[in-house]
């Protein structure tokens, strides 16, 4: 019996560590995220910006408040907004976590030609983001 109770103490002990250890885990890879170097934005199916991280800030020219929640497609040149429209589509219809890139332009004070690339990742409760990594073209 004491070896039952010393078990279930050990495990209980185990157990009790690990809200800690996920807290480290998410906050490491928010920061990640985060300190990217390339520009990455996270919308929802709609394309409604979920999240952005620093690199996305500076190449869209705002701050995380002005981009949660507002569509990604306004930061789309308005004569690449149609495909953009399409590729999202095609993208949430196609095996989910298989990237999509194309070229386009970004919706700034100057137009900025830019590749996207998407992934649509769904989470376990079945809620689907889709992650944007926007890559300036190099001029030359």
């Amino acid at each position: 019996m004491s070896t039952v109770h010393g078990d279930l103490n050990a495990r209980r002990d185990e157990l009790s560590g690990q809200p800690e250890q996920l807290a480290r885990e998410r906050d490491y890879y928010a920061a990640l995220f985060r300190l990217a170097p390339e520009a990455c934005v996270v919308s929802d199916s709609s394309g409604t910006i979920r999240d952005v991280n620093d690199a996305g800030q500076r190449l869209l020219r705002l701050s995380r408040p002005f981009l949660v929640g507002r569509p990604i497609q306004l930061f789309v040149a308005p004569e690449h907004r149609s495909e953009f429209r399409t590729r999202l589509n095609e993208l949430l219809s196609q095996e989910p976590e298989t990237a999509k890139s194309w070229q386009g332009a970004l919706r700034r004070n100057d137009p900025l030609a830019a590749q996207f690339t998407a992934n649509a990742v769904p989470s376990a409760e079945g809620v689907v983001r889709v992650c944007w990594v926007l890559r300036p073209n190099q001029p030359g």
